[in-house]
């Protein structure tokens, strides 16, 4: 069955345990094989429905063959054409019309395995495991004299699967329910992984979100076909993302813009798997970019992007006060600034007397991310001073308003109690400068 495999179901006494592996059911969630085969409409019960007291109760014929019907599919087909037939079993009358229509339904069709003896069918006898494993074993597809003798019914069944009850003194609807739910998760005849209950699925007599619900069936999702997308996220980068983890051991990639293989530093894939990104020795000109990836899947995945050349976007302050230098009698004072990429990559800055515009004072110098105006008078601890830097190139601003305030400095240092559990250093003077 397509997307469907089956859950391995472990029948603890008279418990199915739903695991981790089907989401309906917390882990600590049990359903019993009866509460399985009433959901699932195999079970249905007296009239008071599937109780304590009936799942008590010995099953008989009648009750056999009804399941045998609903297992194989049957049951309404049995209904409708044995309401039509006027040849019976002797001894039913005293069943209701819908039991009657089904044991002439059986008794028209002797390959279901309910003969009876001597025109009576024997409704109201209690069953065995091995009569009911028989039953199982017919709706599985074997058949008595050709996969199994009748004395072999125990352990032929056994050998599929369906042991419940077998070792039981009196055999109860509950024993029933149990080798059911046995029965539905075996293989049919001549099918290596292809269960009862899949067939019934497929065929339309149980309801694929019921049996999934129950656990007897997982759904597995057809995987999506494999897909990526291409983007440049660097002056030196592109990003290959892809719809699902892949295995980062066989791609391959392959960079070209035009006919030009840009040279490659380096590949790192992310911690999921799902995107990798490729560096490369120099910033990236501006062009279109393609990236053949191979190794993944039988035909090669072919992403391509347009790439802009890295160019100053923005101009950040880092923060909003101006540090007055030491050792310049106040004239001097220092602030934050960085240029940064499309990419959010810093750049160098080329900073003047010509792109930077102060209220107070002017451009002296720029490095390492710090600019350093310059001012004839003094600057006092408080004063606003604002900065405008214009970048000639990509006309890119910022303007910012900084607060003069000193550079933080050590006021004191203060030591705590020195302790040693040395006697002869204890005794010694200490010396702190």
């Amino acid at each position: 069955m397509r997307n469907l495999k089956r859950f391995l179901a472990v029948l603890v006494v008279v418990a199915v345990m739903a695991t981790s592996m089907i989401p309906a059911f917390a882990a600590e969630e049990t359903l019993t094989a009866a509460e399985i085969c009433e959901s699932l409409n195999m079970l249905r019960g007296s009239g008071s429905g599937v109780t304590d007291e009936y799942l008590a109760s010995k099953p008989d014929r009648v009750q056999a063959a009804i399941m045998l019907l609903r297992l194989m599919g049957l049951e309404e087909t049995a209904i409708a054409e044995g309401a039509e037939l006027e040849d019976n079993f002797s001894d039913v009358d005293g069943l209701n019309k819908t039991n009657r229509a089904i044991t002439a339904y059986l008794k028209a069709h002797p390959e279901l395995g309910f003969v009876g003896d001597q025109g009576k069918f024997f409704p109201t006898e209690k069953i065995t495991a091995q009569q009911y494993f028989k039953v199982l074993l017919t709706a599985l597809g074997y058949e008595q004299g050709v996969d199994f003798a009748w004395s072999e019914v125990i352990e032929f069944a056994e050998s599929v699967g369906i042991t419940a009850g077998a070792d039981a003194e009196e055999f109860t609807v509950a024993d029933l329910a149990e080798a059911t739910v046995e029965a539905l998760v075996a293989n049919i005849k001549g099918e290596d992984d292809y269960t009862l209950i899949e067939w019934l699925v497929d065929n339309g007599f149980v309801a694929l979100e019921d049996a999934v619900a129950v656990g007897l069936l997982v759904v597995e999702e057809e995987p999506a076909e494999l897909t990526a997308t291409v983007a440049a996220t660097g002056a030196k980068k592109l990003t290959v993302t892809f719809n699902q983890p892949v295995d980062d051991t066989k791609a391959v990639f392959t960079v070209k813009r035009g006919t030009v293989k840009p040279s490659v530093k380096s590949i790192t894939f992310s911690e999921d798997k799902t995107s990798a990104v490729i560096e490369f020795n120099i910033n990236l000109t501006s062009g279109d970019y393609t990236v053949e990836i191979t190794g993944l899947t039988d035909e090669a995945i072919v992403v391509t992007t347009k790439v802009e050349a890295a160019k100053l976007s923005t101009i950040e302050f880092k923060g909003d006060v101006a540090i007055i230098a030491t050792g310049t009698s106040d004239k001097d004072v220092k602030v934050g600034v960085v240029g940064k990429n499309q990419y959010g990559e810093e750049v160098s800055l080329t900073l003047s007397t010509s792109n930077v515009f102060a209220s107070k004072g002017g451009y002296k110098s720029y490095s390492n991310g710090v600019l350093t105006l310059t001012y004839d008078g003094k600057y006092a601890v408080g004063d606003k001073v604002v900065v405008t830097i214009v970048d000639a190139t990509t006309s890119v601003t910022a303007s910012q308003t900084f607060t003069v305030a000193q550079a933080a400095q050590v006021e004191s240092i203060t030591v705590g109690d020195i302790t040693t559990d040395d006697k002869d250093l204890a005794a010694k003077p200490l010396n702190v400068s």
